[in-house]
């Protein structure tokens, strides 16, 4: 299978779904990116694809969730891939496996506490876990743009090659390519060839967000019109925007009729222009914009 690229810019979340799942079936694509901006719902979709499809793990043997927030080396990495690890077999060597990978940071403290010099480095235990038990893995990559700047590009790189072709791994990368730094962006450009089998952009419109955000049901009528209007899809501000209109249900509740869809709207947009203002995003810039300049 060649290299595949799937760039969406509408609610075509089947064919992200087609893509993710060919990706996990195939025996040839080893490294997928799942590229969107902030707040698009990048992981919630992911894992709830991944719950949705148990079947789709049952070729591996673990699955493991790493964070890069806060992660300054790719011995870092390596151990949380560790810790963060959940078996997908149930045999006695597996479990067992589980509870010493599980374990590992308590035995790593312990190590290092001991009177025993040669018991104080760590790094033989850490690669004993990755080659004992890190193996035919599905392994999800998250939030690159937040990894501390000590880990650099290519030694985070190093590590998903390694892992692909030393442990026989499927890496999955989500990230947001507009807040990378400019290394893992330049890295990912020059060599995607080498280091990316499949590309998936993704940007689900402002339905399918909103859907999510009110917990599978439609938000009113008077609320997805400002989120069409300004083609807003972050999944992470509509939550906030819910939150603050439960709020002021307590106070609204039937005795403002005349006015309660004026003072909906006005939440909603002020809480929208208030978190974005505190981001700063550039992605969102448009949205501001339309936010100022539209009428509702």
């Amino acid at each position: 299978m060649g290299k595949c690229e799937l760039h969406l810019r509408s609610c075509k979340m089947k064919e992200v779904e087609k893509a993710l799942q060919d990706f996990l079936i195939s025996d040839t694509t080893h490294i997928a990116s799942l590229n969107g901006p902030w707040g698009s719902g990048k992981t919630f979709f992911w894992n709830k694809f991944k719950n949705e499809n148990p079947k789709l793990l049952e070729k591996f043997d673990g699955y493991s969730y790493v964070s890069l927030f806060g992660l300054s080396s790719g011995q870092e990495l390596r151990r949380q891939i560790s810790v963060c690890s959940d078996t997908l077999k149930t045999g006695p060597q597996e479990r067992a496996k589980h509870f010493v990978s599980k374990n590992a940071v308590k035995l790593n403290k312990v190590l290092e506490e001991t009177e025993l010099p040669w018991l104080k480095s760590t790094a033989f235990l850490n690669e004993w876990l990755e080659s004992h038990f890190v193996e035919k893995f599905l392994i999800c990559i998250d939030d690159f743009e937040r990894k501390d700047p000590a880990l650099s590009a290519s030694a985070l790189m190093g590590v998903v090659s390694s892992l692909k072709e030393d442990r026989n791994c499927k890496i999955l990368l989500i990230y947001n390519a507009e807040e990378a730094d400019a290394e893992t962006n330049s890295l990912l450009k020059t060599h995607r060839e080498k280091v990316l089998d499949v590309e998936i952009s993704f940007q689900p419109n402002c339905e399918e967000n909103a859907r999510h955000a009110w917990g599978e049901s439609d938000p009113p009528n008077s609320i997805r019109l400002i989120f069409e209007k300004c083609e807003f899809n972050n999944i992470r501000v509509m939550r906030h925007v819910r939150r603050v209109l439960s709020f002021f249900e307590q106070f609204m509740a039937s005795r403002f009729d005349n006015i309660t869809e004026k003072v909906v709207q006005s939440c909603v947009i002020l809480t929208i222009i208030h978190l974005l203002l505190w981001k700063r995003s550039r992605c969102e810039s448009g949205c501001l914009h339309g936010l100022l300049h539209q009428e509702f």
